[in-house]
């Protein structure tokens, strides 16, 4: 109603969105209510609601306008636009009128809808028109908000990118879009349209990278004066920062271009040694090397921005400085060596210059490149300059020290054999007690350092050598407890800490000085967790534990079994217990479940004091009960350790912990059962799967009371065949799940056969050949160690059972597993398993 006050009509615009949900904002079940509630209506209520609400795109009153595009674009969710199938037609006969606000709402609502992916398949028939849309717009440059036109109608373009493949293919259109594209990025007064302009060129360089050759001799003109602008502070920051993004971008293209060709390559020649030429070669993209080509011109651009330090650095603060040094990191892994004749000339003129800009600059330029060139030639430049690094690590300017620590830590990353045997400790041992942002640097560098020692066996090196290590812990924890010391420093020490004591050489001395340190620990520990009980759980206190519990960890794990005392142990769990109840901070959370396990990996039988401990037992079970995922999947694991743990004690007299068994199991045979199969969840479930097996393990020949319901409800995840449109990490998950499914049916196999009962197994024969068909379904996806372990269970099956239950082993799914396996002719020794589990189930 154009008689109410504006405030009054975006109010009832703003709660009429809300009632029809508020797109991704909004969980999946919110979404799936308000779409019921939509359904409801009548459907002369729902066309009146769509009707009056496209005709507020066409009033003067910019925030009606504003919330109507809102409702529209989340009713557009709601309803979908198969069933309004009018609207898309409707806005487009809108965009193309010559009312510049209505133009304006109808092209940022279309925008708007094509941001949620799942409207991209209805929108694809429209790309031609929607096209038509944008240049009609673009063109628009006379009248009230002409500009705001132009800029919405360039986002428009940007978020149909992916749909204009059609367009893209015919050369005059594809020369129109970017001749529009160019135009809108070319210096004018439209601030707005030249930043959506260069974020659309991203988009097409990412999506339509095989057409550009025509084209980028323009993007880079335009680019280039842009960028040059803005770093001598004539140019809009944001603008500049989105022209570097076009080469960021451009840069990523080629970088995956040369990643996939190295791929074919080594796929070829695979194929080649193994005779198995592909039917159709396949053809890797042409990369056009346009980063090679606009090295001599870009390059120094971004290292003169460099040299445009704040005088006060802000870590988080996005700059034209920080762009240009990303992309320059981006350069040299495409361009390899090339960069490094721009770059090095820099890093000399600039590194011993009295002005901290120039030294800080040149050490940023250095560690940015370090990641493309050759190792070889990387190791002899970087030993050259290591002194100087090391050297400026002691500046008297703050941020040189921080990029001098960066810097030192980049080459611990990727080239530290350019440190080698050189003594950098006492260095490292001063950067330990500098400033906050320089401490989380250093310890970076610290773990790199201990992680490659470790690997090349110098057992003498200079953290490893004497007491150097032992040392170097004291001053990580003396600065951990510093009062300045923030979450991140502690967090960053403690797992410096952590490095030094995983990668110790094993040896006497080593051992009795990680034993020594774990009284210290556990003592700092306790002393944290009763401030934690009084109520002081501020991060720091809070990270601190987590640290501790970390450490501990880390100590324990490397002294194995029997290395904790009574008194020691009693803390370590009176903590974790303490810590658990608070819940205050998940971190910690984790941390404390994790110590549970090495605990009990250590005292192995004898935690079964604190396993028949109803406090004990109460968390564990709310472990798996949490909202949080990641501590449910951790609670399931501790759970298992713990049975694992005291399975001689559980295998004997299990009736003691009955009652909490019965508990556990039905609550991990609950979230297993569950419906939510998407990839965190899966992976989940695998967990739940190998905490299981570990109970059934546990109980040995008592296992019988629960190994029939926890095989079937297994067997049923694994009848389950995934979408074909599964990502690769998911699917990796899946297979994991696989595993445990058959780890879990060899243990069940395994007791029944221990008991001499193993007739009983026949009943679960129709479930497992259920899960060899949808193995055998699904091979093309299925991993090695899935072949490896279905062939393990045939043979055991093979073994154990009579004669009847191996004939009904003979399906044709499991002669596709046994194929599969037996023509894996790169895994010789499961050829041979195969075969011989081939051979087992055909003799009679």
């Amino acid at each position: 109603s154009q008689s109410e006050q504006t405030a009054i009509r975006q109010g009832s615009g703003l709660l009429l969105k809300n009632c029809i949900g508020a797109g991704s904002e909004r969980s999946e079940q919110y979404i799936n209510k308000i779409k019921k509630r939509w359904t409801s209506l009548q459907d002369s209520q729902k066309k009146q609601i769509k009707e009056k609400i496209v005709q507020v795109l066409s009033l003067p009153d910019l925030g009606a306008r504003n919330t109507a595009v809102n409702v529209i674009s989340n009713l557009a969710s709601i309803e979908g636009l198969k069933e309004w199938k009018q609207l898309i037609p409707e806005l487009i006969n809108k965009c193309l009128s010559k009312n510049n606000d209505l133009m304006y709402s109808s092209l940022k609502c279309i925008s708007q809808i094509a941001e949620n992916v799942e409207h991209h398949s209805d929108l694809q028939q429209y790309s031609p028109k929607i096209l038509e849309c944008v240049a009609h717009g673009m063109s628009t440059n006379q009248g009230q908000n002409f500009m705001q036109v132009q800029s919405v109608a360039m986002h428009c373009l940007y978020e149909l990118t992916e749909l204009i493949q059609q367009n893209m293919s015919v050369e005059t259109e594809r020369t129109i879009i970017f001749q529009m594209v160019c135009c809108g990025a070319s210096n004018g007064p439209n601030r707005d349209l030249r930043l959506q302009s260069f974020m659309t060129i991203g988009r097409l360089i990412e999506n339509y990278y095989n057409v550009l050759p025509t084209y980028m001799q323009s993007i880079f003109q335009i680019s280039k004066t842009v960028i040059e602008k803005g770093v001598n502070g004539k140019e809009d920051e944001d603008v500049t920062k989105q022209a570097i993004e076009v080469w960021s971008t451009c840069g990523e293209m080629e970088y995956d271009i040369n990643r996939e060709q190295q791929e074919l390559q080594e796929l070829q020649l695979l194929q080649q040694n193994n005779n198995n030429a592909p039917n159709q070669p396949q053809q890797a993209r042409t990369n056009y090397g346009f980063v090679n080509k606009s090295l001599e011109l870009l390059v120094p651009i971004y290292l003169k921005a460099l040299l445009t330090q704040k005088d006060e650095y802000d870590e988080d603060e996005w700059t034209i400085r920080k762009a240009a040094a990303c992309s320059l990191d981006v350069f040299a892994a495409v361009a390899q060596d090339n960069i490094l004749n721009f770059v090095l000339k820099f890093v000399e003129q600039n590194v011993s210059q009295t002005n901290w800009r120039n030294r800080e600059a040149a050490l940023t330029a250095f560690g940015y490149i370090l990641d493309g060139p050759s190792k070889d030639k990387l190791i002899r430049l970087t030993s050259q300059i290591l002194p100087i690094i090391l050297k400026l690590m002691t500046d008297d300017n703050i941020q040189v020290r921080q990029s001098a620590v960066w810097a030192f830590g980049r080459v611990t990353d990727v080239i530290p054999d350019a440190v080698g045997d050189k003594n950098v400790l006492q260095p490292i041992v001063r950067a330990i007690g500098d400033k906050n942002t320089i401490v989380n640097k250093i310890c970076w560098s610290i773990a790199n350092l201990s992680r490659y020692y470790s690997e090349k066996q110098m057992t003498n090196s200079c953290i490893y050598s004497d007491q150097n290590a032992f040392n170097l812990i004291r001053e990580l924890l003396k600065r951990c407890n510093r009062q300045d010391s923030t979450s991140q420093v502690i967090i960053g020490t403690h797992e410096a800490i952590n490095a030094i004591i995983c990668f110790i050489p094993q040896n006497d001395r080593n051992k009795q000085m990680i034993e020594s340190l774990l009284p210290e620990l556990v003592s700092q520990m306790v002393t944290a967790s009763e401030l934690c009980k009084a109520g002081n759980t501020n991060d720091v206190v809070m990270y601190k534990m987590a640290g501790l519990f970390s450490s501990i960890q880390v100590i324990l794990d490397k002294l194995g079994v029997n290395s904790l005392n009574q008194d020691n142990t009693n803390k370590i769990m009176h903590c974790c217990c303490t810590l658990l109840q608070i819940k205050d901070n998940d971190l910690v959370y984790e941390e404390a479940l994790g110590c549970i396990t090495y605990v009990a990996k250590c005292v192995q039988d004898n935690f079964k004091f604190f396993l028949q401990s109803p406090q004990v037992q109460d968390l564990l079970y709310k472990s798996v009960r949490t909202g949080n995922l990641n501590i449910c999947r951790i609670g399931a694991g501790v759970i298992g350790d713990v049975y694992t743990s005291c399975s001689e004690f559980i295998s004997t007299d299990p009736v003691k912990l009955q009652v909490f068994s019965d508990k556990i199991v039905s609550e991990l045979l609950g979230i297993l059962i569950g419906q939510d199969t998407d990839g965190q969840k899966m992976q989940l479930k695998g967990h739940i799967v190998d905490a299981l097996t570990d109970i059934l393990i546990a109980h040995g020949p008592h296992s019988h009371r629960y190994s029939g319901s926890i095989l079937e409800k297994c067997l049923d995840i694994g009848k389950l065949v995934p979408p074909q449109d599964m990502d690769e990490i998911d699917m990796q998950d899946f297979n994991e799940i696989r595993i445990s499914i058959i780890d879990t049916c060899r243990t069940c196999m395994a007791e029944l056969a221990a008991s001499q009962q193993i007739g009983n197994f026949q009943k679960y024969l129709p479930q497992i050949h259920n899960f060899f068909n949808a193995v055998s379904t699904d091979l093309n996806r299925v991993s090695v160690n899935v072949l490896k372990s279905c062939i393990k269970l045939l043979s055991e099956a093979a073994d154990y059972c009579d004669p009847n239950t191996k004939q009904s082993l003979r399906t044709p799914a499991v002669q596709k597993i046994l194929h599969k396996a037996g023509s894996m002719t790169n895994e010789q020794e499961l050829v041979q398993q195969a075969r011989s589990a081939f051979e087992q189930i055909s003799s009679n």
